[in-house]
């Protein structure tokens, strides 16, 4: 379907699709008489979620986790257990009313509620705070889906149900940390009412659900912090009772205390074993060179007394020297300095005693004797020290051995314990570290949760405007666009002939061309005429196309009966005989009756007797034809027996055919059969063409157009530019071709 046929379709229905758009208005307009005013409120919160200040800082940005941020607080607001809440705090609010508030609700909204929940009900849920009423809402919310408040809150009603609610739209506001909630009510006191509620109530649910995240992660690490110090006390106390009986101060530095003075020890042992051993080396030999000068006796008993004295004195000092490391000590400085004393006198009552003993004062080799005691005293002197203080290092040898005997096992111990205190410590410092982070994400969360109201719900005025004009017109654009879809869709979808060149193509002839509708008026009398002549002038060329012949049948037939056979017939004879031309038309004998006067060219024929027999046309006009042509309307081929003789010596078959019917599989039979049996050219002829699809074999059709209509038709088919005829030209101007 092209541009042109879908405007003439449009405009051949104009009464339809105005007709049909103007009911559907009105309807509309009637059904909406009684339009419910709608009030609109609305109020932004800051959110401070994508720029807002924490305990940890202004940190960077994270769109992910800010869009779910607001998505977490819009499903919130949006929530049904939040409008629940909102809807059973609305309802508390208003029946804890003395008498009506114009400020919280309209009169007829508070005559509705009283009609809803009587006066016995409300006296039950409504108590002395506002807190009481909405737990008694509650109580009989939860108690059964039978009662009033629950079909309330529950059902279709407006200002106080869920579904009412659910008007209420949540939205942030760009990319900025402000949210606008928007509410529509048919009562502009309950609209502003209902979002104030809205906002105390998800504001509070925000800051529940933020703590309660916080609060049992707390409470995790509160109970693993107390057993984690109990954990650590226990270890603590366990290594202080292992110092305590293992008498421990400071086990690394006694440890290497003990080691640096068994070093010292060991040294002091090496260099007076050295000492003794060249002490007693000497004496030795001392006593060797006086034996040999006079066998003097250095071993005498009040010698040896002395030097038993003298090794006790210096055992003991060595002793207090080795233990007494603390030079502060004053009581031990003076008993070591009294043992030196001792010491030197034993020492000179030695030196005096061998002297004594000794006589003779020169050696043999000259040396005075006094010198060889001299020298036997020091020596002796030395050996005896130097053995005393051994005597007392390897004491102190023993000792250091049974101390390292008892530290060694005890580190092992130590450090295990010591392992467990780490441990425990660790554990527990991490552990206090995770509740310090907890609970500074508390009360960060807790200053994320305090939301402020930046502008509060205001009381609405005026209500929204009025969406009955844009029903009406939506419902009247409606109908009409339905309408022209239906209407396209049926033209579509019609499988009637309707065009020449559809036709011919569906019924598989070459077009011989069309007869219109039969219509009145001076400018289809033009168009008739137009049609006429290019049927003839089709006539006329076919018959000098054909053999040279004095008379051109030509034979009108139709599969179905009705088809406008005899019209044309009678059309094109009377057209003929305008051109002059002779012209004999045989029709059936049954039209007889219904023709007032038969045209002298006329002449009918028994179907039954002269048409089943007839051999060609000359039977059928009686001779009246000897020149010119003759026209044979020929029966319905459906519906009689048809003549194949004659037939078969016409010159041209015209298969006539109406426009507003479809070619069926009987027609298609019928006219295969006759092409079978005949070889005379077969062509069509579309009758009841309506004149708007006459144009692609008549070309444009002949009638009064506005300039409009003209310069419209002109853009749609493209054409911007129309020639003009040679008849437009200007007069004195003469045509050179």
């Amino acid at each position: 379907m092209s541009l042109i046929d879908l405007i003439r379709l449009l405009v051949k229905n104009w009464l339809l699709l105005t007709v049909v758009p103007v009911i559907l208005a009105a309807t509309i307009f009637y059904l909406t008489r009684k339009e419910v005013k709608i009030y609109s409120s609305d109020t932004t919160v800051y959110t401070g979620i994508a720029s807002g200040y924490t305990l940890q800082g202004n940190t960077e940005a994270d769109f992910f986790a800010t869009s779910n941020a607001f998505d977490n607080l819009l499903n919130l607001i949006n929530s049904r257990q939040t409008r629940e809440e909102v809807a059973v705090r609305l309802l508390a609010s208003h029946l804890m009313l003395k008498e009506h508030n114009p400020d919280l609700l309209s009169w007829s909204s508070y005559v509705k509620l009283h009609e809803i929940i009587s006066d016995s009900l409300a006296k039950t849920l409504v108590a002395d705070t506002k807190e009481k009423t909405v737990a008694n809402i509650y109580k009989l919310l939860r108690r059964d889906a039978q009662n009033a408040v629950y079909l309330l809150i529950n059902g279709e009603k407006p200002n106080y149900s869920i579904a009412a609610l659910s008007k209420m739209t949540a939205m942030r506001l760009n990319s900025s940390d402000l949210v606008k909630i928007t509410y529509e009510s048919e009562d502009a006191a309950m609209c502003k009412n209902s979002l104030e509620i809205l906002t105390e109530v998800f504001i509070r649910k925000k800051r529940e659900l933020k703590e309660g995240q916080t609060e049992s992660v707390i409470r995790y690490f509160e109970g693993e912090v107390a057993k984690a110090q109990m954990r650590l006390n226990g270890a603590e106390q366990k290594f202080l009772a292992f110092n305590k009986d293992n008498n421990i101060i400071n086990y690394y530095e006694q440890t290497k205390y003990i080691s640096a003075e068994k070093e010292e020890l060991y040294d002091k042992y090496n260099g007076l074993e050295m000492d003794y051993a060249g002490a007693f080396s000497a004496m030795g030999l001392i006593e060797d060179k006086l034996k040999k000068r006079g066998g003097v006796k250095l071993n005498a008993q009040e010698i040896m007394s002395y030097r038993s004295q003298l090794s006790r004195l210096s055992t003991e000092l060595a002793r207090m020297e080795l233990y007494s490391k603390d030079t502060n000590d004053q009581k031990a400085q003076a008993q070591m300095e009294d043992l030196r004393r001792q010491a030197d006198q034993v020492s000179q009552q030695i030196k005096t005693s061998v002297e004594d003993l000794f006589k003779n004062t020169h050696t043999i080799q000259g040396l005075p004797s006094k010198d060889l005691l001299d020298d036997w005293v020091k020596n002796a002197i030395a050996t005896e020290e130097t053995k005393s203080r051994l005597a007392v290092m390897d004491k102190r040898k023993e000792e250091f051995q049974r101390v390292y005997e008892q530290m060694a096992p005890l580190g092992a111990t130590l450090k295990r314990i010591e392992r467990e205190i780490e441990i425990a410590e660790k554990e527990y410092l991490s552990l206090l570290h995770g509740l310090n982070l907890a609970r500074l994400m508390q009360q960060s969360n807790e200053l994320a949760s305090n939301l402020k109201v930046m502008d509060a719900p205001y009381y609405p005025l005026k209500s929204k405007g009025s969406k009955r004009m844009i029903l009406v017109i939506a419902g009247a654009f409606g109908g009409f666009v339905v309408l022209a879809a239906f209407l396209i869709a049926m033209e579509m979808t019609d499988k009637n002939l309707k065009k020449l060149s559809l036709a011919a193509q569906r019924i598989g002839l070459p077009m011989f061309g069309i007869y219109p509708l039969l219509m009145r008026g001076s400018t289809w009398n033009k168009f008739l005429q137009r049609v006429e002549d290019l049927l003839t002038q089709q006539i006329l060329l076919k018959k000098g196309q054909a053999n040279p012949k004095p008379v051109y049948s030509i034979a009108l037939v139709s599969t179905q009966s009705g088809e406008g056979k005899t019209t044309i017939a009678q059309s094109l004879a009377g057209k003929l005989n305008q051109m002059k031309q002779q012209v004999v038309v045989a029709l059936p004998g049954n039209h007889q009756e219904n023709a007032s006067e038969p045209a002298e060219t006329e002449c009918f024929y028994d179907i039954f007797s002269n048409l089943s027999t007839a051999q060609d046309w000359k039977e059928l006009t009686g001779g009246k034809a000897t020149e010119g042509f003759v026209l044979i309307e020929i029966p319905a081929l459906l519906e009689t027996t048809y003549p194949v003789a004659l037939l078969k010596e016409v010159d041209l078959i015209l298969l006539v055919t109406r426009s507003n019917r479809n070619w069926r599989t009987a027609d298609k039979l019928m006219l295969n059969q006759l092409r079978q049996l005949t070889s005379t050219p077969v062509e069509l002829l579309l009758n009841g063409v309506d004149p708007e699809n006459t144009e692609e074999w008549i070309g444009e059709v002949p009638k009064t157009r506005s300039k409009l209509r003209r310069w419209t038709k002109r853009v749609i088919k493209m054409e911007f530019k129309k020639k003009m005829g040679f008849s437009t030209l200007k007069k004195g101007k003469k045509n050179v071709s």
